[in-house]
């Protein structure tokens, strides 16, 4: 939300802010797959830390290339790198934590995502206004970059206390990833994404329709203030 409003703040278009959402969408759609063979070849706490440096400084080279193409790039690098995070996440704690922790683990953990989501958009959403009454930036614009290198500056920390966990063994296959893939059940697969289709479809539908009315409500402000 605040890169979005750092983009209208300087002036692009809502088309080009368009195309930076949908090359953020095209680099999750990309890594989702490769990603489980990552994930069984390699040791997850080095993943973890590796893509959240990686996605951390392609979203800072994304606020500081100032063009579309530049934009787009790091946009779509930096969202497969923090989709790679973010995936890794559950077969981390899966493999740090036993059959009677995970449950807790995984509910306490979520917990604290959305607690810290939440504190996040709050913080993020006075760091501009901070900004510019500490004498730190003279445009809106430069405020909201000075907060986004800082909420960036916040995500690198994670790579700390993971660097502090022993890594666990890798469990060992003997067949290839693509043979195992054979062997899923794909009907219970399909069955269990079903769900999630169906709200994504109707989030998205739900967002195009709020950010019409959005739309629609700011002309109409603007109309009354013209009149």
């Amino acid at each position: 939300v605040l890169f979005n409003l750092y983009l209208n703040e300087t002036g692009w278009t809502d088309t080009q802010i368009g195309y930076t959402i949908s090359a953020g969408a095209w680099g999750i759609f990309i890594i989702a797959i490769p990603a489980a063979y990552l994930i069984d070849r390699f040791h997850v706490r080095y993943i973890l830390v590796i893509f959240a440096f990686f996605g951390s400084l392609c979203y800072v080279l994304r606020v500081a290339s100032g063009s579309l193409p530049g934009i787009l790039i790091f946009g779509l690098l930096g969202n497969m790198a923090f989709t790679m995070y973010h995936i890794a996440n559950a077969p981390f704690l899966m493999r740090n934590s036993t059959a009677k922790e995970r449950i807790y683990l995984f509910s306490t953990c979520s917990a604290v995502m959305l607690l810290a989501n939440s504190l996040g958009s709050i913080t993020g959403g006075y760091l501009p206004p901070l900004m510019q009454s500490m004498g730190w930036a003279d445009t809106d614009s430069l405020a909201y970059q000075q907060a986004l290198y800082i909420a960036l500056g916040l995500s690198l920390l994670s790579c700390l206390p993971y660097l502090k966990i022993k890594a666990t063994p890798l469990p060992n296959h003997t067949s290839h990833i693509f043979s195992r893939l054979k062997k899923l059940n794909w009907k219970l697969v399909l069955r269990l994404h079903m769900p999630k289709i169906f709200v994504g479809l109707g989030a998205g539908a739900l967002g195009r329709v709020a950010e019409n009315g959005l739309t629609v409500a700011g002309r109409l402000a603007q109309a009354y203030a013209a009149g």
